[in-house]
Parts: structure tokens; sequence; C-alpha cells
């Protein structure tokens, strides 16, 4: 199957290369007017360039598949296009009150390299009671989620609390600022903590924690809401309650073996639902569905 991606920014990337290893060809455009106009592709995913991309349908009849991204920022109908390809179950809603019906709509978790992001050689790091319990957390845009972040840890005495972003303001002694961590750096820093906290919304962060071992206790909002497995591979909570966040915190800290099977079981469930492979047969299949519905029906002929 030749597939093109309409990807402005290259982040495409990883899922065409993991589905050239099941076979397929795939072409990256950072435009939808690149496309061949001659010799069209089996399929158009679109990350963006949403409008060009059904343009260019309506010209070849080449089917379009695209991300609620794509489509939110294309300014097109949900119905004029063959697939829609959601990150989370928690997305569907909005599509569908944008227009979407539900056999247009695919789940497929995102993918992330569990080669790159995972424990160390022996599995989740585990806690020495001679050093105190460090906590990540991700600051969101000017400082989001950090004042909860900060409450809680008020009331986890002895833990640090370690914030990677921009630090908007000063803040309490026991809060350790990196700055922007570099991708080459991340895994290590996921190993080197014992909770990843949200308080903000992350984007793959949490799954990323996860896949190095990491436990998660996170506000049960976004995409987070789907990505954590409460009481599997952490704890999720009311966006809001800094109270019932400092419990889960202390909890999960006061209990090594909990926060280790937290850990072991966020290794588990990233490599069984977001690594790059799997990804890809789910991508596939998808792609499959679409294309099937153009092509002549071998049973009439």
């Amino acid at each position: 199957m030749h597939v093109a991606m309409i990807s402005a920014d290259g982040g495409a990337r990883p899922l065409a290369e993991a589905l050239h290893q099941l076979g397929h060809q795939v072409s990256l455009y950072a435009d939808a007017t690149d496309l061949p106009s001659d010799d069209p592709p089996d399929v158009v995913h679109a990350f963006a360039g949403l409008a060009d991309a059904v343009a260019y349908r309506e010209k070849t009849g080449a089917p379009v598949v695209a991300t609620p991204a794509a489509l939110a920022a294309g300014g097109v109908p949900a119905a004029d296009v063959d697939r829609i390809v959601a990150p989370t179950a928690v997305g569907v809603p909005a599509l569908l009150q944008a227009g979407a019906v539900r056999t247009q709509i695919q789940v497929v978790p995102p993918g992330i390299d569990v080669d790159f992001f995972q424990p160390g050689p022996d599995g989740p790091g585990s806690r020495t009671p001679d050093r105190p319990a460090r906590v990540l957390c991700v600051a969101g845009p000017g400082g989001a989620g950090l004042a909860d972040a900060v409450g809680a840890l008020r009331r986890v005495p002895g833990a640090q609390l370690i914030v990677e972003g921009i630090n908007p303001s000063a803040t309490p002694g026991r809060v350790h600022w990196l700055g922007d961590v570099p991708l080459e750096r991340r895994p290590a820093l996921f190993r080197s903590v014992d909770v990843f906290l949200g308080t903000a919304p992350a984007g793959m962060t949490p799954v990323e924690a996860m896949a190095c071992g990491t436990p998660v206790i996170a506000y049960a909002q976004g995409e987070v809401a789907d990505q954590v497995a409460h009481g599997v591979t952490g704890t999720l909570v009311e966006p809001g309650d800094v109270a019932s966040l400092a419990v889960a915190l202390r909890d999960l800290l006061d209990f090594e073996p909990r926060r280790y099977a937290y850990g072991a079981a966020g290794v588990s469930r990233v490599r069984a639902r977001h690594a790059w492979p799997l990804v890809a047969e789910q991508i596939e299949a998808v792609y499959q569905s679409v294309v099937s519905l153009t092509e002549p029906d071998s049973a009439s002929a």
C-alpha cells in the first residue's frame, strides 16, 4: 500500500517508519499541495493541511484519514473525511458533536519508542530509605498546575518536587527547576524519580514516565484519564482536589511494594498499547478499511 502523510512538522515520521517495517510505501509531505497529480497514493493521512487533502481526494479519489487536530484546524466538515483517528476515547464525544459519525472514528493510542523509553536493567527503580522522595511534574504554560503541585508537596514531609519547564515565579525551597529537558535526557530523568505528578495537561509525558517504570498520580482530566489505569499504573484524583492529591502521594511513597507494582504495570501497559509496531498495525487496519471502500467490487465483476 502507498500512503501519503501530510505532516508540516515531521511528527509523523516514527509512524511512517513503523508502517515501512510492515512493508508499506510511505511518502511524507509538508504540504498537501505537493501531492502527486499522477499516480496518487492509496490513502492520504492528514496530520495537517486537511482542506487541501480533501480537495485532492475530489480530484483523484484517494481516501483521506485525518487526525482530530487536523480536523479542528482545517475548517473541513467531519463528513468530508473518510476516517478520523482519535488518540484517546476521551475526545470522541467532541468529534461526534462536531458532526462525525461513530463509524468514522477509530481510536488508536499514539505511539512511543519503548526501546528508548524503558526502565533500567533491573526493572522499575526502588527508593532507599536514606534519600528523600523525588516527585516530577511538568509546569504548563504560565506555570499551569504548579500551585496545586506545590500545595500537595507541602503535605508530604521530606519529598522534593522536581519541575520541568520555565520557572514563572519564586517557589519554595523543596522545588528544583530543571528548565526544558532535551529528549535524550528524558528517560534517565523519569528513572531518577519516584512518582510523576500530573496537575496540568502534559501530552505523552505520563506515558513516557510509565514506560520507564515510574508510576503516575494525576488529575483525571483530558487524555491522562485514558492513559493511566487507576489503581493499576497509578492514581487518578478529581481535578483541583489538592488534599486527595497529597494523600495519594503519601500513600504511594510510604508503601514501596505498591509503588513498584504500579511501575511494573505501567511498563506492561505502555508496551501493550503504545509500542510503534502495534500502533502501526492498528493504523494499517484503518487504511485498509478505507481503501476497500474505493476498490471495485470483485464479486460483481
